[in-house]
């Protein structure tokens, strides 16, 4: 009775010990700044937009598996990690905006055309309100992604 109970324990062990380090340690890929060390990570089913020396003027895809030195998109394709020339990345909270600016753009274009009527005279307050609107909404499309150029300022990485 007790050794079958030192059994099941150490059998419970191990295999909380196996699913610990196979299911829950993620392979990431790591951007990290070389200058203040912030990091931001790429995870599996994240949208990637790079250059490498493959695809010099870019290329995006999503993260479907991550290797030891290398990653391969959704699409098939296997980058690896030295030759990757640079990453675009882009917060959250920028593309939450962008979602949001895409309804203002749709209000403002249905209220600029909603100022002229049937009849072929101009409503000037739903014209200008309407334009206001666009031009709000149109905001979170003018800021660009970052940049990160790998090398001199930002470091590439496998965790």
């Amino acid at each position: 009775m007790k050794n079958s109970i030192l059994v099941v324990l150490a059998l419970t062990t191990m295999l909380l010990s196996l699913a610990s380090t196979n299911s829950f340690a993620q392979k990431a890929l790591v951007l990290t700044s070389l200058k203040n060390f912030k990091s931001q990570s790429y995870k599996l089913n994240s949208k990637v937009h790079y250059k490498s020396k493959e695809h010099p003027h870019g290329n995006k895809g999503t993260i479907r598996y991550i290797f030891k030195e290398s990653f391969r998109l959704k699409d098939g394709t296997v980058i690896p990690v030295v030759d990757v020339i640079s990453i675009k990345s882009q917060s959250k909270l920028s593309q939450v905006f962008q979602i949001a600016g895409a309804q203002w753009v749709l209000v403002g274009g249905l209220a600029v055309l909603a100022g002229k009527s049937i009849t072929g005279t101009l409503d000037n307050n739903a014209l200008y309100i309407g334009s206001g609107i666009l031009l709000v909404g149109s905001i979170p499309f003018v800021f660009r992604k970052n940049n990160h150029k790998i090398g001199s300022k930002w470091k590439l990485q496998i965790r």
